[in-house]
C-alpha cells in the first residue's frame, strides 16, 4: 500500500527545514507517479454465445505500481491504496462468422468485489457497462471509463459477453481498442 503524504505547512517568513521539504518532495513524487495497474490479455480466448457474461483473465502487465494485480488472481485489480480511481476496460473481438442481426450484440462491464457473475441490473456491486450492436463482421469492441472510490481491499474484475451465430474471439493487444483493463488513483477522495 503507498502511504498518502503529508502536505507540510510553511509559516510565513520562518524558514524551511529540510524536514518539510523532504515532505513537500515526498508529496509531489506521489502525485506525479500515483498507484496504478495496467493489464491486458496477450493471448485470445474463446467465448460462446450466451447472454451469460464471464470473467475475463488477464495476462500481462504493463504497470502495477502499488500491487493490484496478481497473478494468483489474473481478473482482479485489488485497492490497495484507497482513494478516488480511474478505471478503464475494454474488449474487442475478432471477425464474426454469419451476418449480424439487430439481435447480435457484445457486453462488457466492470463489477466491484463480485462474486466470479455480472451481479445484475441494480446490485450495488455493477459499477458500468457497456452494450453495443453487432454491425459488421470485421469485428466489434466495447469500452468504458469512470471514476469511482475504493477502498483498501476493494477489487474490480471485468465481465463480458457476446451474442451471435456461435463463439467468438477475444483477441489480445494492448491498444486502446484491445482487451485492457486499468486503474489509476486520481484523489484522496
Amino acid at each position: 500500500m503507498a502511504a498518502l503524504p503529508a502536505v507540510p505547512s510553511f509559516a510565513a517568513g520562518g524558514f524551511d527545514t529540510s524536514a518539510q521539504l523532504n515532505q513537500l518532495a515526498a508529496a509531489v513524487s506521489f502525485l506525479l507517479n500515483p498507484p496504478r495497474a495496467l493489464v491486458y490479455k496477450s493471448v485470445s480466448s474463446s467465448r460462446a454465445s450466451s447472454l451469460t457474461s464471464a470473467v475475463v483473465n488477464w495476462d500481462t502487465v504493463i504497470t502495477n505500481s502499488d500491487g493490484g494485480w496478481a497473478v494468483a488472481s489474473p481478473s482482479r485489480l485489488t485497492c490497495n491504496t484507497p482513494g478516488l480511481y480511474h478505471i478503464e476496460a475494454a474488449v474487442e473481438y475478432a471477425s464474426f462468422t454469419g451476418s449480424p442481426t439487430t439481435a447480435w450484440e457484445i457486453w462488457l462491464g466492470v463489477a466491484r468485489n463480485s462474486a466470479s457473475t455480472w451481479p445484475g441490473g441494480g446490485s450495488a456491486n455493477a459499477l458500468c457497462g457497456e452494450e453495443r450492436p453487432i454491425q459488421t463482421s470485421v469485428g466489434e469492441y466495447a469500452s468504458v471509463s469512470f471514476t469511482y472510490f475504493l477502498s483498501a481491499g476493494d477489487y474490480l474484475e471485468v465481465f463480458t459477453s457476446q451474442v451471435s451465430a456461435g463463439s467468438q474471439t477475444l483477441i489480445p493487444g494492448a491498444n486502446y481498442y484491445s482487451g485492457h483493463f486499468g486503474m489509476t488513483w486520481r484523489a484522496v477522495s
